[in-house]
């Protein structure tokens, strides 16, 4: 597919306006996939998002998860002892992940709440809420 024929398909099936350069400064498809998810979000810039991952082999693909906790718009490693994910079929430990303290859901909850209060998402209805989170 030519960069015309992508960006003109971006346009008209998902609503997001690209150019040429977008495309060509994004080679690979994690660069261009995030350049795509901001422009739907209005974003502009990329900033790199830092996190542990966990890395998994599944179906000829190397997958990365974030492992740690998400507060106040950042990855941040828990307080309290890391929590073990379990294959169910055979009970192999497939990763460990962080786990919350009081202090890291209080940080979290705060950070939440001023987010609502003095960000974007509280100032639309429950309605556009509700569209928004079941696009």
């Amino acid at each position: 597919m030519d960069v015309v024929r992508l960006i003109e398909e971006l346009k008209d099936n998902f609503g997001v306006s690209l150019q040429n350069k977008d495309v060509f400064m994004a080679p690979a498809f994690k660069e261009f996939a995030t350049t795509v998810v901001l422009a739907a979000r209005g974003n502009v810039a990329a900033k790199e998002i830092k996190y542990d991952a966990v890395v998994l082999q599944a179906n000829n693909m190397t997958l990365r998860f974030p492992k740690q906790l998400f507060i106040d718009g950042k990855f941040v490693n828990g307080h309290d002892k890391p929590v073990d994910t379990i294959n169910p079929h055979d009970e192999s430990v497939i990763c460990s992940v962080e786990s919350a303290s009081v202090e890291d859901v209080d940080r979290a909850v705060k950070a939440a709440k001023k987010a609502y209060e003095q960000g974007e998402w509280g100032k639309i209805s429950a309605r556009e809420r509700g569209t928004l989170l079941f696009k």
